[in-house]
């Protein structure tokens, strides 16, 4: 763990927790200042788990998590869900700790006209997943994750960057294991013709770059996988790994 020499972890705790809650200030510029600022310091590789512990602290989270809701200024909810995001990348403890704003990701940023919005989002939902706490899957596709995350790869204002990422998080959903009394069984049954012809449009996209195509061909694999999917989607899936 980082720490800069010197300096007690607990003193940059203070600090960190000193700087959340000036986001209660009215100023909005000085909102978004600070928000950018505590941007800069969760997203540093060096950020320290204090700071983290400092964020997830219930008063400081509810501080953070109320500016998702600004939608006057979209600048402001990205600043606030790139800090959520940054915040879920740590240890468990802190993403089960960004699992309380999943229903506003859900509801209000998984939309196709909210790309950068939508994109952060994703991010995440997806690092929440990673995380492989199976309840906390499962509470996700309980708030309704699965059917708006297929609307943004469906539409066609979605940009490719974030179609990868959307596959990204859709296989490690796929990917979870279920517990044996499952308390919920995944909806496979969403992922049917027309998701895979959405898929297969990606992939057979000559002007997307190859790269942005190897989650959802990875996705399509895992998918079939799961599914024992006809001989039309294996042949969607092997043509897109050859060409």
């Amino acid at each position: 763990m980082y720490a800069p020499e010197g300096e007690d972890l607990s003193v940059i705790q203070a600090l960190a927790e000193k700087i959340i809650r000036k986001l209660s200030f009215p100023q909005s510029l000085k909102q978004i200042s600070t928000l950018k600022g505590l941007q800069t310091l969760l997203s540093s590789p060096h950020c320290p788990h204090e700071i983290l512990d400092a964020a997830v602290k219930q008063t400081n989270l509810e501080q953070l998590s109320q500016h998702l809701h600004n939608s006057m200024r979209e600048e402001t909810q990205i600043c606030a869900a790139v800090c959520l995001a940054n915040i879920a990348a740590g240890t468990s403890e802190h993403t089960a700790a960004v699992t309380d704003v999943a229903p506003t990701l859900i509801n209000e940023f998984l939309l196709p006209k909210h790309q950068k919005k939508a994109e952060v989002a994703i991010w995440i939902l997806g690092n929440i997943i990673a995380d492989k706490n199976v309840a906390l899957t499962h509470k996700l596709v309980a708030m309704g994750l699965i059917e708006p995350s297929l609307r943004i790869f469906a539409s066609r204002d979605t940009s490719p960057h974030v179609k990868q990422t959307c596959s990204w998080m859709l296989t490690n959903l796929i990917q979870t294991p279920i517990p044996d009394p499952a308390p919920l069984t995944l909806p496979l049954s969403h992922f049917g013709p027309t998701f895979f012809g959405d898929i297969n449009a990606f992939l057979q996209d000559a002007n997307i770059d190859i790269k942005l195509k190897l989650e959802p061909c990875w996705l399509l694999s895992t998918l079939t996988d799961q599914l024992l999917l006809n001989a039309e989607h294996y042949r969607v899936l092997i043509v897109s790994l050859v060409e």
